[in-house]
Parts: structure tokens; sequence; C-alpha cells
């Protein structure tokens, strides 16, 4: 019984780590924030007796989203850190290897055509009206300043969801089960995270493509530049679209571009062996 405890530990505590994080770290942001809006807006508040609702909308106006965002990845990268870098120096976590100029190159489209095609088809299915929450999450998450979407979403987050996902989680489940189903529970595990069921639907599929990768390419820093990828042109696409709306036969012929080319580009680097494997040992 221990042992199968043990085993169940060993999968969800880094995933409850970055989550719990989060929540600590944005419940007192919220407070802070909170506490600072009612200061500085003292007056206006009781001479118009502004009600909790009023109050909370006010707060809600000040919220900068990327703030706790980036607080928690450090502080998450900072602890995972601690507890790993003995383990890291001794199996060599971090070895680059020789990557070719191409090899890169085809993990930074490999990422932008997974983006099209995951994006492309969230697009279609909120059009029929289906999960309206997903395009405020959205939204929310790529809002703000620019350059704070990309240190948090475009390099932090990508380093440190792979550094648990597709380094610790799927290492460690790689020694007790066959490959593809370690590959496939972790982007189970991965989805789950982002609790909402759209947007975890197609993590579940970045997740897949992004273990194959580590498992063939077999070094991290491999599918930080695709999901860096992934995640970086989402925000140059938002910036660059804001307030423009886009045809179905535009979004449908991105979807399958980034369909053909996600698994064009996935194939050969899992076909290719000397262009991979190694390159990068």
């Amino acid at each position: 019984m221990k042992r199968i405890f043990r085993n169940i530990w060993d999968v969800v505590s880094y995933p409850l780590l970055y989550l719990g994080i989060q929540g600590v770290v944005s419940f007192f942001y919220m407070v802070v924030l909170g506490a600072v809006v009612g200061f500085q807006n003292a007056t206006l508040i009781a001479s118009v007796a502004m009600s909790p609702e009023e109050i909370t909308a006010l707060v809600m106006e000040k919220i900068d989203i990327q703030v706790p965002l980036l607080i928690s990845l450090l502080l998450t990268l900072f602890i995972v850190f601690l507890l790993q870098h003995k383990k890291w120096k001794e199996e060599q976590f971090w070895k680059v290897g020789k990557f070719k100029p191409i090899l890169i190159a085809i993990l930074i489209v490999l990422g932008i055509g997974l983006n099209l095609f995951t994006s492309g088809i969230a697009s279609l299915v909120e059009g029929f009206g289906l999960f309206p929450e997903h395009a405020e999450i959205i939204g929310i998450t790529l809002s703000g300043n620019i350059w704070m979407q990309i240190a948090c979403v475009g390099l932090l987050a990508p380093i440190v969801e792979e550094i648990i996902f597709r380094g610790i989680l799927l290492g460690r489940m790689s020694k007790k089960m066959k490959p593809i189903l370690a590959i496939c529970l972790q982007a189970l595990i991965f989805s789950i995270i982002h609790m909402n069921l759209l947007q975890g639907m197609y993590a579940f599929v970045l997740g897949v493509v992004l273990g194959l990768v580590v498992v063939r390419v077999k070094s991290i820093w491999a599918v930080i530049v695709v999901h860096f990828a992934h995640n970086s042109i989402s925000i140059v696409i938002t910036y660059l679209l804001s307030g423009k709306n886009l045809s179905i036969d535009f979004i449908i012929i991105l979807s399958i571009v980034g369909l053909v080319t996600s698994v064009g580009f996935l194939s050969f680097i899992t076909i290719k062996r000397n262009l991979a494997h190694a390159e990068v040992e």
C-alpha cells in the first residue's frame, strides 16, 4: 500500500506544487491589491457609500494578471531547483548537446504549427457558442504589458512547465511504465491542471507532442523551444489581430496549415535519426 501511495505522490506532487504556489500567490496578490485600492480610494468609497460589489469591481479594474503569474513562476522555479538540483547535476538534466540550426528551426515551426491548429479549432468551437469562458480566460492571460506577457507566458511558463511535466514527471513515469503510456499520462495531468475543458483538450495534444519530442531528442531544451514558440505566437497573433474578426474560411485554412505542419515536422523529428537523437548525444 505504501508503494502505491508513493507512486501516486511521485506523479501528483510537482503538479500540485505548481498549482498550490499559483493559488497562494494569487490570494496574497488580491489581498494586497484590495488593501492598496481601498486605501487609495477611501474617500470615494466613503462618499458614495459603495457597495461590496462596486468595491470588488473597482479592485478588478486594477488587476494585472501577469504580476502574480510572474511571481508564482519564479517562486516555482526556485523551489523546484532547490529540490532537484543535486539530482539534475547527476543526471545531466540541463545537457544541451549539439543542436543543428535546422533542428532548432524545425522545433520552432512545430510549436507555431501546433498553435495555429489548436487555436484555430478552439476559435471554430467558440464560434458555435461552446465554452464561452475559454475566450475570457485567454483574454485575461494575454492582457497587460506585452513584455510581461512575453516574459511570463512566452518564456517562464514553458521553462517551468517543461521542467515539471516533460522533465520530472515524464522522467519518473518512464521508469515505471511503457513510454507511450507515460507520455499520455503526463499529457493528461498537464491538461487537467489548466482547469478548463477546451483549454485542457488542446493542452493534452500539446503535452503528447512535447512528450514525443523529449523522448526522441532527449533534451529538455528541445521541448522548451517548442513550447516557447507555441506560446509566443499566441502573444504575437493577439497583439497583431486585436479587435479584428477573422472569417471562418481563413481560420479553417490556418488550422489545416497548422495540422499539416505539425504532423509533418513531428514525423520528421521522430524518424530522422541523424537530425535529432545523434545530434544531442
